[in-house]
């Protein structure tokens, strides 16, 4: 088998098992006529780090004898890639914040993060083609380079954007469809072009390191639903 074939059935693969994930996550969200939510009884915090475990699990990285992926800080270090500012609040664990949020935007956020972790996911597997498991040094890498990456802030910005959160028709399954659409764009150096370019325009523009796919006059609070923002304390 040449490195070509070897390749291309490695990232067969690891899309497989990005489908695989979402589809399972997918089961989070409700609806409730035709807006999407999740369970009133289920903290970001806690729906989080299911779905971390979830993801990590199918996935099935091999990991060296340190075991970075499965150390509890884990879920809150690839939550602090994933996201650009105070939106990474609402996935602490001590978060009152979370219960000002509308249902819509607790879903949309858990989306964001959702598809966020399957592209870190897919991110990893692919660089094990030439290391052979999962170390502390690759494992810190490789999320400095996904909080760079085109591919999240443009995965961010379309999961966002999408119509489904406040008319989804298809439940569940719709939704999932909406993240692994995402995923698979993002993962495409073409398709990612285009949503880099329909997220600026969308945004007029990244000017400060706005996030694309935000509405123009939106608070510059990269991350945060519409209208919420993050107030200093004393």
């Amino acid at each position: 088998m040449d490195l070509t074939t070897s390749t291309h059935r490695a990232a067969k693969t690891l899309a497989q098992k990005a489908k695989a994930t979402i589809a399972a996550l997918s089961t989070t969200f409700t609806t409730d006529h035709h807006h999407a939510s999740i369970s009133p009884n289920l903290t970001l915090w806690s729906a989080i780090q299911t779905a971390y475990k979830t993801t990590q699990s199918t996935f099935s990285l091999p990991q060296d004898s340190s075991l970075p992926l499965s150390s509890p800080s884990s879920p809150a270090l690839v939550i602090d890639a994933i996201f650009d500012t105070d939106a990474k609040l609402f996935f602490d664990s001590h978060s009152q914040l979370v219960s000002s949020l509308p249902p819509t935007s607790k879903a949309a956020l858990l989306a964001q993060a959702i598809a966020g972790l399957v592209l870190f996911f897919e991110r990893l597997g692919s660089e094990l083609e030439g290391e052979e498991v999962v170390t502390d040094v690759l494992f810190a890498r490789e999320l400095e380079a996904f909080r760079a990456s085109e591919e999240r802030r443009a995965a961010l910005g379309a999961v966002e954007a999408s119509d489904v959160w406040g008319s989804c028709c298809g439940g569940a399954e719709e939704i999932a469809g909406v993240v692994m659409g995402v995923v698979e764009r993002a993962g495409d150096e073409f398709e990612l072009a285009g949503m880099l370019e329909e997220g600026g325009a969308a945004a007029g523009g990244w000017e400060d390191g706005a996030m694309p796919g935000f509405e123009v006059g939106r608070p510059r609070n990269m991350g945060l639903p519409w209208g919420f923002s993050i107030l200093p304390v004393n």
